[in-house]
């Protein structure tokens, strides 16, 4: 793999799970309260808290909703389902519950960053970039709204502004992970391999459980065909969170680039199984079996690829790949 071949293919992994803080948790304690039908909107809450965290994302909303319905003073509902809505990509939504904490409390800051990640997903980067900037100046000493706003940089593509942030966040919070996992993600996309590897070392050592941590370093490693110190990571990774595709297909890449295409092929299969709408994880199976010169296989996962992501968003290097697929089938005939 090439130099921009493997810049690509960390771009790729490293902006996978970032939308905001994407960190996966596992065994959730489910409390007997939770299991039982709620009554009161704290209950509703609550339980919405604990689906979100769990990544029941719909589930949550609709326990936030009924919060709000006995409720509708409990603020905190609204920060909680703005949350869940942006992590179903509803930003309309979310923007309109930051909106609401904002009127009803105009100095909360942590409304004004989730507002500023709503904004800027529905490309309203001006106003995304007022909200953070607001964030600052209600809670200067935080290492939190900086942090924010280095990844509305980051999202943009502007990563000198977004490492001037994320520094500034860790001078203020030297122990805060999130920030060295971002920075990273900066430098790597940078292509300052070094940095970006001392500040996931850092993350790793901060947060042992963030399952972030690892997969973004894992990426690096990767990228620098450091193989099997990638797949350390990732295993690590998917202790922490066995059902997430992503770890499955990234770790999938990993063992295809080292050439262990059978464990690849496992690892795709489990992230479609998990996931089935994951694109990757099916075209990259794909790959594999065209690699193994299991064409048949190859054929069919690719056709998978494009009724699930329309002919007309199949990339042409796709559509070259599997002419040569035919080609190669029509001539074993």
């Amino acid at each position: 793999m090439d130099s921009i071949s493997r810049l690509i293919w960390f771009r790729r992994s490293a902006l996978l799970l970032r939308l905001g803080l994407l960190i996966c948790f596992l065994g959730v304690a489910w409390t007997a309260a939770a299991q039982a039908e709620p009554t009161t909107a704290a209950e509703y809450l609550q339980r919405g808290i604990e689906s979100a965290e769990a990544q029941g994302y719909e589930a949550a909303i609709d326990d936030f909703t009924q919060a709000l319905t006995l409720d509708p003073d409990l603020i905190d509902t609204y920060m909680q389902r703005g949350l869940a809505y942006f992590k179903i990509e509803s930003y309309a939504d979310a923007e309109a519950d930051f909106n609401e904490i904002i009127a009803r409390d105009e100095n909360n800051e942590a409304a004004y960053r989730g507002r500023a990640s709503a904004r800027l997903a529905l490309e309203k980067n001006e106003a995304a970039f007022a909200d953070a900037d607001k964030a600052i100046e209600l809670a200067p000493e935080s290492a939190l709204p900086y942090n924010a706003r280095g990844e509305l940089f980051q999202k943009i593509g502007d990563h000198e502004k977004a490492i001037t942030d994320f520094t500034q966040a860790i001078e203020l919070n030297p122990d805060f992970a999130p920030a060295y996992i971002n920075r990273g993600v900066s430098y790597g996309l940078l292509q300052d391999a070094q940095k970006a590897l001392t500040d996931f070392n850092i993350a790793v050592e901060l947060a042992p459980d963030n399952p972030d941590a690892y997969f973004y370093r894992a990426n690096l490693l990767g990228a620098l065909r450091q193989y099997q110190e990638a797949i350390d990571d990732l295993n690590i990774a998917l202790e922490l969170s066995p059902d997430n595709s992503t770890l499955y297909t990234t770790r999938g890449d990993v063992y295809r680039l080292n050439g262990d295409y059978d464990l690849a092929l496992d690892d795709y299969t489990t992230a479609f199984n998990f996931a089935p709408e994951d694109t990757r994880a099916i075209y990259s199976r794909g790959l594999t079996y065209y690699l193994q010169q299991d064409f048949e296989n190859a054929l069919a996962d690719f056709r998978t690829y494009i009724e699930m992501v329309g002919e007309e968003n199949t990339p042409q290097q796709v559509l070259d790949l599997i002419a040569q697929v035919e080609q190669s089938i029509e001539s074993d005939e």
